[in-house]
């Protein structure tokens, strides 16, 4: 019997990492095709014919499909113009293949069907049960499309029907695309890739946030079994699998979650993989959650610390997205109890949710860094989901959000060959709301970048914690005034960078597809602004600082000590090929900031003191220190130099 064939598509993009390529294996695809193959008639009459999970020439990709019956795509805000391409021009070449959508970026209504007649079908919602009904009813003589959930398809008479969608209840028993096999293939066809991997523990959210479409069915976790999940990380170390990031919503939610980490330590002690993993930690549960913490990073396996988000920290706003957060108070001695730990946090906050003001937004960041979050805070700009709640025309009417088309900055990627197709991918960012209008949502946006790079990356946090704790000026309002004297000072260091990044922001809003920005050694590579603005900083250092000494000294009334915080604040920043270096100072700052950090009452003494500046891991040269310590200090600052007293 000759099978028909199946291609599926989920392309993505090497993730160049200084001097090595990695890149996801395509989860979603192979899932479904791990659980439709299960069925002995799937598996009777179909054959999993290609798996494009790399961007490639569209031409080149149509060319080796080999009668292709069905070709699958999965989409996400980073390929789905590259799929229409693709899609269209499969469709021209085989007329008879089944173009079929589904994923997080396909609207929930009709559009697809209407605007792009080569799409046959949609799929919306999980896809197991819906992409194997499909193949079952499409081998039929009279298909039964009204019998396959979740599918959104033509009449024959003209308009469309859209059938309810249905996931698995049960997920214990759910296939592993790893152990079934389903990737064997492309992993032995390119062996130069350092695989990463998405993995499941359970399915689901049971939280409902309003800019997330993560519980768009309204159905409760399901667990997948212990079996498939050690079986898997018995795959992970027979495949030498480097990352894995674990997709569930709140790990450590469940008490197995522990056992879990405790075997995924034992088994990179014994053989070294994976070597990272990355979490979304539970949002409570929060001394199973902590404990879990310290394994990871004890053992490596995490290095970017815990996290410990708030989104906004408005009532207002959280009341809008339908979240709680952690009390503040609490807050606060999470923060400390992991500090104690030596455990690195990191926040995330999104700007442009519904209701939050330009003032409750500044002011939020500032209390997070009061609340002792310095070394970790990502604010995101807010992406309009498709099927996020946030994105319904209800909600939209009711918070006045508007949002634009930009261009997506795939910061720290490439396509592969580069360039192959000329596809702009895009993604729709919240540009203003009822409660932040569009000029403010800009100096919002600006403002965060600015945040993020000075104090995140410590270019300017000991001068801000300084300024905080003897002046008494709350942090949100010292980068506010950083923000004011950039864009009044556009030939300064810091004012060409935000200039920059501005007009990033702008040219990304027109949709320009040619806009990037590149650090000054690494000219080719595509990077995101705040890594743009830390890189070119951090290259031409004391020209930054000697751009904003002005506004410093004119903070601080002591000239002498202002001269001196600034050159402290500078010589803290780690540099290429300067593993060491020892110099006087006349204050004895480190000792001041430790109590400052602690929110002790901290006395800065004046004495001589003679300091040691080490880097056990210095980069050699700029390309290694914009991998090691401007990629890396993302979500846990590496910028820094350890100071000791000589």
């Amino acid at each position: 019997m000759i099978k028909k064939n199946i291609c599926f598509v989920q392309p993505d993009v090497y993730r160049v990492r200084y001097r090595f390529k990695s890149a996801y294996l395509p989860y979603a695809a192979g899932q479904l095709w791990a659980y439709a193959a299960e069925d002995p008639v799937v598996a009777q009459e179909y054959a999993l014919k290609e798996l494009v999970f790399l961007f490639a020439s569209i031409d080149a990709v149509v060319a080796r499909l080999d009668e292709p019956f069905l070709a699958a795509f999965s989409c996400y805000v980073w390929n789905t113009e590259y799929n229409k391409k693709l899609a269209q021009a499969i469709k021209e070449k085989h007329p008879g293949c089944v173009i079929l959508f589904g994923g997080h970026n396909v609207p929930p209504d009709d559009t697809f069907l209407s605007e792009f007649p080569y799409i046959d079908y949609l799929i919306q919602g999980e896809g197991e049960i819906s992409f194997r009904s499909l193949l079952l009813e499409l081998r039929k003589e009279e298909p039964d499309l009204s019998a396959v959930p979740g599918l959104r398809y033509r009449l024959p008479g003209g308009g469309f029907a859209a059938n309810p969608p249905r996931a698995l209840m049960d997920l214990w028993n759910l296939p592993s695309p790893y152990t079934a096999g389903v990737f064997d293939g492309i992993m032995r066809q390119y062996p130069e890739i350092q695989w990463s991997i998405s993995l499941e523990t359970n399915r689901g959210c049971p939280y409902h946030c309003g800019y997330c479409s993560w519980s768009e069915l309204d159905i409760k976790p399901r667990r997948i079994s212990e079996e498939r999940v050690l079986a898997e990380f018995e795959w992970i170390g027979a495949h030498k699998i480097e990352f894995v990031h674990f997709a569930d919503s709140n790990f450590g939610v469940y008490e197995r979650d522990e056992g879990f980490i405790d075997a995924l330590v034992e088994q990179k002690k014994k053989i070294g993989y994976p070597y990272i993993g990355v979490f979304n930690s539970a949002k409570r549960n929060t001394e199973r959650v902590y404990r879990i913490a310290c394994k990871l990073w004890e053992s490596r396996l995490c290095q970017t610390g815990a996290t410990v988000s708030l989104q906004s920290l408005s009532p207002s706003v959280l009341k809008a997205i339908r979240r709680e957060n952690l009390d503040l108070a609490y807050f606060k001695q999470l923060i400390n109890l992991y500090n104690s730990s030596k455990i690195p946090t990191y926040s995330e906050l999104i700007l442009g949710l519904p209701g939050e003001t330009f003032e409750s937004f500044c002011s939020g960041v500032g209390t997070l860094l009061e609340l002792g979050q310095h070394d970790g805070l990502v604010i995101y700009p807010c992406i309009l989901l498709p099927n996020a709640e946030m994105a319904s025309p209800e909600m939209r009417r009711r918070y006045g959000i508007r949002a634009q088309r930009f261009v997506l900055n795939m910061g720290g990627t490439e396509k592969i060959p580069p360039a192959v197709e000329d596809v702009t991918e895009y993604y729709y960012l919240v540009t203003a709301t009822d409660a932040m209008s569009e000029e403010e949502m800009t100096r919002g946006y600006l403002f965060s970048i600015l945040l993020q790079v000075l104090h995140m990356f410590a270019l300017t946090r000991w001068i801000a914690v300084y300024l905080r704790h003897a002046y008494g000026l709350r942090y949100e309002e010292f980068y506010l005034r950083m923000l004011d004297f950039a864009l009044k000072n556009p030939s300064s260091i810091l004012g060409k960078l935000i200039a920059d990044v501005a007009n990033f922001r702008e040219e990304t809003k027109k949709a320009h597809s040619d806009c990037t920005l590149n650090l000054p050694y690494e000219a080719g590579k595509n990077v995101q602004e705040i890594l743009y603005l830390f890189g070119g900083a951090s290259f031409r250092l004391r020209e930054f600082y000697d751009g904003i000494g002005g506004l410093v000294m004119e903070l601080i009334r002591d000239g002498a000590l202002a001269t001196e915080l600034i050159r402290y604040q500078c010589e803290s920043i780690r540099q290429p090929c300067m593993p060491l270096k020892t110099l006087a100072f006349a204050y004895d700052f480190p000792s001041y900031f430790q109590d400052a950090l602690q929110n002790q009452n901290a006395v800065l003494e004046k004495k001589n003191v003679l300091l040691r500046f080490e880097d056990n891991d210095n980069p050699p040269d700029w390309p290694t220190y914009g991998f090691e310590v401007v990629f890396r200090s993302v979500r846990h600052c590496k910028s820094l130099y350890n100071i000791t007293n000589a």
